[in-house]
């Protein structure tokens, strides 16, 4: 949206540039407050299926949807990332995984059903 006329003076050039400048700020603020309260409620759910998870059915990590989902998501599992090494502290955290057969199978899950 910038100006490359060179009819238009510099003073209108430089207003219409800072108004651009201006909505663009703000269009980036308002987004980036919708993209931190889709994580925060990405939390809250992903804390509440640890929850249901680890004190459900005998203790598996893994649940079984009645129906598939998008992508054929058909169970959540509770699965594990970790990282660390040579110079750095090995950690581990508990993750969240939308998985499909495909995946149940490479992770050899599907007989803990």
């Amino acid at each position: 949206m910038t100006i490359m006329n060179k009819e238009v003076g510099m003073a209108q050039r430089l207003e219409l540039l800072a108004r651009t400048l201006y909505q663009v700020k703000n269009d980036k603020s308002v987004l980036n407050r919708a993209v931190k309260d889709l994580d925060d409620e990405q939390k809250k759910a992903e804390a509440e299926i640890m929850i249901l998870l680890r004190n459900g059915g005998g203790g598996y990590d893994i649940g079984q949807l009645d129906s598939r989902i998008e992508n054929g998501v058909s169970h959540v599992v509770i699965g594990k990332r970790s990282g660390g090494g040579h110079f750095v502290k090995p950690w581990e955290k508990d993750t969240v995984v939308l998985a499909n057969p495909a995946y149940m199978k490479k992770h050899n899950l599907l007989g803990r059903v």
